[in-house]
C-alpha cells in the first residue's frame, strides 16, 4: 500500500533538526518555531487547476520533485504514520523554499 497525496499536496519525510550549532552551541526550544526541512516522497500536481489558483501547475512541477529537499511551515501539516514511519502531508502554500 503506498500513500498518494491528493492535487495540491505532497507526502514530506521530516528530517532530523539540528539542535547542536557548529560552534558547539545548543539551540533553545524557542528556535522549534522556525520552518522545518523534509525530503518529498510523493506529490500529486493539480493538473486541472484553474488559472485563479494563486500557484502555476506547471511552475511548481519544475520547481517539485520526488527527492527533493524543501523548507515548510511548522504545524499546519497533517501528520501521517505508515509502516512505521512518519511523514507530513504538505500543502504546496505551506512550502517556503527548495534546497538545491
Amino acid at each position: 500500500m503506498n500513500i498518494r497525496p491528493l492535487p495540491g499536496y505532497c507526502l514530506v519525510e521530516p528530517l532530523e533538526e539540528e539542535t547542536k550549532t557548529a560552534s558547539g552551541l545548543y539551540t533553545p526550544e524557542m528556535d522549534k518555531d522556525k520552518p522545518s526541512r523534509g525530503k518529498i516522497i510523493a506529490i500529486t500536481y493539480n493538473e486541472t487547476a484553474e488559472k485563479k489558483e494563486w500557484f502555476n501547475t506547471s511552475i511548481v512541477e519544475v520547481l517539485l520533485k520526488i527527492g527533493s529537499t524543501v523548507i515548510y511551515k511548522r504545524f499546519v501539516n497533517q501528520d501521517v504514520e505508515h509502516e512505521g514511519k512518519k511523514y507530513l502531508l504538505v500543502n504546496f502554500s505551506e512550502l517556503l523554499a527548495v534546497i538545491e
